[in-house]
């Protein structure tokens, strides 16, 4: 439903956000998927423009012991801080 051309992505996200009524997007995008990785901005920037919060979280969900969770619970905290 969301895989394939960047475009496909964000139409998806953005049917989501207006069908559920969503306040904020976190997104996690993994440091092995280039489309993931690569898109991420693109996304943002058009989620951003709707005037939805927007969050990355960029990790490894493969190897677990790749998982700042300092970091991750740094992040959140500020997003949760900016809603």
């Amino acid at each position: 439903m969301g895989n394939g051309p960047v475009d496909r992505m964000i139409n998806v996200i953005k049917k989501l956000i207006s069908d559920y009524q969503v306040d904020a997007v976190i997104r996690f995008a993994h440091w092995g998927c280039k489309q993931s990785i690569g898109a991420i901005r693109i996304i943002k920037e058009e989620i951003s423009r709707m005037g939805t919060p927007f969050l990355s979280l960029d990790g490894d969900c493969v190897d677990n012991r790749n998982y700042p969770e300092g970091q991750y619970r740094t992040q959140i905290e500020g997003f949760f801080e900016t809603l």
